[in-house]
């Protein structure tokens, strides 16, 4: 009953930061608008774009925020195709280094198999998990990207994967997290981390790859976190 409770609590926490996510998304939005029609009575049509542009990105992220509530849920099904993942996680760790400003290594064979995956909803898997790795980055980490072929009944295979897969290694080198903390990064229902959304965007994550037929799992290191990603190939001999 207590855990129960605790949960519960949980998650009128995350449905209460959501909300005011919505809400600010929504004020942002409107607020833009109203500036582009003052914009527009006075015949400035240059700044009314400027803030129909700004609202526009506003709507973009609120969009993405309630896909990856979707993706969490399990009904946002992926519209597949058969392609390469060495230019969605080149393009992905490019927009991470930006953002984080950190050296980054990245091993890519130009053999890897194609997998049938959404590219919208895999660059979004990827994107959470680079979030969330910057929420435990100290000064001076190094990230690791490799991606290779894996084939079918390999030890490490998850049983969850049938079949040859591409598996894509994400490594942070950082001071490892304390005991318990990998539990609560990939718990949905965390609130006590610093940053309450880490739970949301591994689990938003991981359940995109699992719609893929895929299997992604979190494992500390002494040194780090290391994020596994397994993928079906296809066409893969």
């Amino acid at each position: 009953n207590l855990l129960a409770c605790n949960r519960l609590r949980s998650i009128g926490v995350i449905a209460s930061e959501i909300a005011h996510d919505f809400s600010n998304f929504l004020s942002i939005i409107m607020g833009n608008i109203e500036l582009a029609q003052e914009y527009c009575r006075r015949k400035n049509l240059g700044k009314a774009m400027e803030r129909l542009d700004s609202a526009l990105k506003v709507f973009s992220n609120a969009k993405n925020t309630a896909f990856q509530l979707i993706s969490i849920s399990q009904g946002g099904k992926p519209v597949l195709r058969t392609m390469p993942l060495g230019p969605i996680i080149c393009n992905e760790a490019r927009k991470f280094l930006r953002r984080a400003g950190t050296s980054c290594k990245t091993e890519l064979p130009e053999n890897l198999w194609d997998c049938r995956i959404d590219e919208t909803q895999m660059s979004l898997a990827l994107d959470n998990i680079f979030a969330n790795s910057r929420q435990i980055m100290t000064s001076g980490a190094e990230i690791c990207i490799k991606a290779e072929n894996h084939q079918a009944g390999a030890s490490d295979m998850p049983p969850q994967v049938t079949g040859n897969a591409v598996r894509i290694t994400i490594r942070v080198a950082c001071p490892g997290i304390e005991p318990g903390r990998l539990a609560r990064i990939i718990d949905p229902y965390d609130t006590a981390s610093k940053c309450s959304e880490n739970g949301l965007e591994i689990c938003s994550a991981a359940s995109i790859v699992s719609l893929h037929g895929g299997f992604m799992r979190v494992e500390p290191q002494s040194a780090g976190v290391t994020y596994f990603i397994y993928l079906p190939a296809v066409g893969a001999k």
